[in-house]
C-alpha cells in the first residue's frame, strides 16, 4: 500500500513560521525577502512568514516580482494582489533588459531552456541584493515534489537561504493556502515556472503533481517502478521518468563536493596514517547497516585503538523537537551493541558522550574537545560532511568513509510505518525493542502526524 501523508495546516503553519523567525533572529537579521511569482508556493511561504513576523514583531517581509517577456501579465497582477492582501512592501522589477543583454552577449541564451535558467539566476541575484540592502534572508519556495524531481534551477531558486516548505507536497501546499484564505486567483491557477510562454509544470514533467506524490512515496517506501505501477495504476513510463529525473538531478540536491587534499599547517598536524583513535559525531537515532559499515571501516584503519562517539542533538531530552525524538540515553542503548561487538572482535575500546549542538562552527571544535578531553592531534575525525571537515581540518586528520551502504534511516522508518520488514536493515533489533523504538515512533506519529524525522 502507498499512502499520502496528512497534515494539520494550523500546526504546519505554526511550525514553519517558528522556523523562519528563529532562522532570522539567530542570524542577527531584520527580516526576509521573497520573489512573488503569482503562484501558490511563493504565496504560501509569504503568508506564513508575514503571520509569523507579525506575531513576533520587529521583522519585515518584502516581496518582489521580476517578470520577463515570457511571463503573463496576470503573473504581475497576482503578485501585486498578494502583496496587498498580506500588506507587505512590494516592488516590481522587470528583468527583460538584463535577459536581452545575456542574449546579445551570448547566443546560448536564445535557447529557451538556458534562457529560463538564466532568468531564475538573475531573480536570485536581485533578491540577494535586496536581502543585503534590508538585512534579510532570501526565502525559497520549493516544495517536496519539485525537490525530489530536481524541478528547480540549482543556481536560481535552488540557491535560496532557506526552503520553508520543502517538506510539503504540492497537494499540502494547496491545503495550507486554503487554510490561509489566499486569493482564489492564486489557488486556481495552473502551476508554472513562467520561463517560457504557455509553459506549465505538469506539461514539463509529463505527469500531474498528484501522481508525482504517489510515485515519490512509493520510492521512499522501497518499492520499485513495477510495484508502484501495480499498486497505483500510474503508467509505468511516468514512474520510470520520475525515477530518472530524481537520479539525474542528484547534483542539485547535494552540497558541492570537494576533494580532501594533503595540507601542512606548520603546526605538526598528524597525517591520517598516524591516527591512533577516531571520533564520530552523529545523531544515530537508529543504527542502520550504513552506520555499521562506517564503524567497521574505522576498524580497518591501522593503528586505531579507541573510538570516541559523540551523539549530537539540539538539546536531547530538554528540547527534543521532531528531529530528535530519542534521548541521549536511548540512542546510547542503540549504539552499545555494535561497539561492544567491535571491542570483542577487534580489541578497540570506545567512549560515548552527549554532544549538544551549539550552532557555531567557529567554536564547535573547542566545544567537542571539552566533552572529549582525551582526544589528541592523532585522533581522526570521521566524516564526509564538508561543514564538519572545515571545523576540524586545521588540527586533526580527517577520515572520510566510503559510501558503501545506501539505506537511509528515514527509509527504514517508512518501512516501519507501512508495517513492512525492516529488522534486516538495522544492526540490533533487540536494542530497538528495549527502548520501544517502534512504539515510540508510532505514538509520535499518532500525536503529531506523519512527520518525517531527521
Amino acid at each position: 500500500m502507498i499512502t499520502r501523508a496528512e497534515i494539520d495546516p494550523k500546526t504546519v503553519v505554526k511550525e514553519i513560521g517558528q522556523f523562519i523567525v528563529e532562522t532570522v533572529i539567530s542570524s542577527g537579521l531584520k527580516g526576509a525577502v521573497i520573489g512573488l511569482s503569482g503562484g501558490v508556493d511563493s504565496a504560501v511561504v509569504s503568508a506564513i512568514t508575514k503571520r509569523a513576523f507579525d506575531e513576533h514583531g520587529g521583522l519585515t517581509l518584502r516581496g518582489y516580482s521580476m517578470p520577463t517577456s515570457t511571463n503573463a501579465e496576470s503573473d504581475k497582477d497576482d503578485a501585486k494582489e498578494l502583496a496587498e492582501f498580506l500588506d507587505i512592501p512590494y516592488e516590481n522589477i522587470p528583468i527583460q533588459e538584463i535577459m536581452e543583454a545575456f542574449v546579445k552577449s551570448n547566443e546560448t541564451f536564445k535557447n529557451s531552456f538556458h534562457g529560463g535558467n538564466a532568468a531564475a539566476a538573475v531573480r536570485l541575484t536581485q533578491l540577494s541584493g535586496e536581502a543585503g540592502e534590508h538585512r534579510g534572508i532570501v526565502l525559497g519556495t520549493g516544495n517536496r515534489d519539485e525537490y525530489f524531481l530536481g524541478y528547480f534551477t540549482k543556481r536560481g531558486d535552488g540557491a535560496a537561504d532557506i526552503q520553508p516548505i520543502l517538506q510539503l507536497t504540492k497537494r499540502m501546499v494547496y491545503q495550507v493556502g486554503k487554510y490561509l484564505n489566499l486569493p482564489e486567483s492564486i489557488l486556481t491557477r495552473a502551476p508554472t515556472a513562467g520561463l517560457e510562454p504557455g509553459q506549465t509544470d505538469e506539461a514539463d514533467l509529463g505527469f500531474s503533481y498528484d501522481e508525482a506524490e504517489l510515485i515519490i512515496n512509493g520510492f521512499l517506501n522501497g518499492y520499485n517502478p513495477n510495484e508502484i505501477n501495480k499498486i497505483t495504476g500510474i503508467a509505468l513510463e511516468k514512474i520510470e521518468k520520475a525515477k530518472r529525473l530524481h537520479e539525474t538531478t542528484a547534483h542539485k540536491r547535494a552540497a558541492a563536493p570537494f576533494p580532501q587534499v594533503t595540507m601542512d599547517y606548520g603546526n605538526g598536524k598528524a597525517h591520517l596514517t598516524e591516527a591512533d583513535s577516531a571520533l564520530v559525531i552523529g545523531r544515530f537515532q537508529m543504527v542502520a547497516r550504513g552506520h555499521e559499515d562506517m564503524f567497521w571501516q574505522i576498524t580497518e584503519h591501522p593503528g586505531i585503538k579507541k573510538i570516541y562517539v559523540g551523539i549530537g542533538s539540539r538539546g536531547n531530552t530538554e528540547d527534543p523537537q521532531h528531529r530528535y525524538l530519542f534521548s541521549f540515553e536511548e540512542v546510547r542503548e542503540l549504539m552499545v551493541p555494535l561497539l561492544e561487538q567491535i571491542k570483542a572482535e577487534k580489541g578497540i575500546d570506545y567512549q560515548i558522550e552527549d554532544v549538544p549542538d551549539i550552532n557555531n562552527n567557529l567554536e564547535y571544535s573547542s566545544h567537542v574537545e571539552g566533552i572529549f578531553p582525551d582526544i589528541t592531534g592523532k585522533t581522526a575525525i570521521v566524516t564526509g560532511d564538508p561543514a564538519t571537515v572545515l571545523c576540524f581540518d586545521a588540527k586533526y586528520p580527517i577520515f572520510k568513509p566510503e559510501f558503501r551502504v545506501s539505506i537511509h534511516s528515514s527509509t527504514i522508518r517508512d518501512l516501519i510505518r507501512d508495517n513492512k520488514p525492516y529488522a534486516h536493515l538495522v544492526h540490533d533489533i533487540g536494542a530497538m525493542n528495549r527502548i520501544n523504538y517502534e512504539g515510540r515512533l508510532r505514538q509520535y506519529w499518532t500525536e503529531h502526524g506523519n512527520v518525517r524525522l531527521g
